[in-house]
């Protein structure tokens, strides 16, 4: 949508990182910032939310087909506390609310929040994951046997086979 915001789900793919996976390392520990235009959901210009990002990824597409039905998602990240609420907000569009605390799907304690269209939101997950998923096995060809990454290829295909729109 040309009027949709400017969405980013920020991975730091740094040297750390590229160490940790040549080693075998298939769940690496990895800071991430989200920010639509301007305004940072979770991390700033200079501070990020850190988790292991395989495992972390998983979890966004899921909670991606549960916000895709409707349902009010939420995302932990470990280094925290610090979670990513989803919350539908009508019209094929999903609040991004930053949060220190949340019950049961209720954010308490906001950072930020943003509300974008489901399908841009779908878009930058998917793109990040594929992108995440592809610099590891170049990194580590090994990994293509990893079953962390095997879950993670698989939680891909079916994400994107369930939403239509993307």
């Amino acid at each position: 949508m040309s009027d949709d915001p400017d969405i980013e789900f920020e991975l730091v793919l740094d040297q750390h990182f590229e160490s940790r996976v040549v080693g075998g390392d298939a769940n690496p520990l990895v800071d991430a910032r989200i920010r639509v235009d301007s305004k940072y959901v979770l991390g700033s210009e200079t501070t990020y939310a850190g988790d292991y990002m395989t495992g972390h990824l998983i979890d966004e597409l899921n909670a991606l087909l549960g916000v895709h039905r409707g349902e009010a998602q939420t995302v932990e990240f470990s280094d925290g506390p610090l979670f990513l609420v989803l919350l539908p907000a009508g019209d094929d569009r999903v609040t991004l609310v930053g949060c220190y605390d949340v019950k049961e799907t209720t954010p308490t304690d906001t950072i930020a929040e943003a509300t974008v269209s489901i399908s841009s939101w779908a878009q930058t997950i998917i793109e990040t994951t594929e992108l995440y998923y592809e610099r590891m096995l170049a990194l580590n060809p090994d990994l293509k046997n990893n079953d962390d990454l095997n879950l993670l290829s698989s939680e891909l295909e079916s994400t994107v086979s369930a939403l239509e729109f993307v």
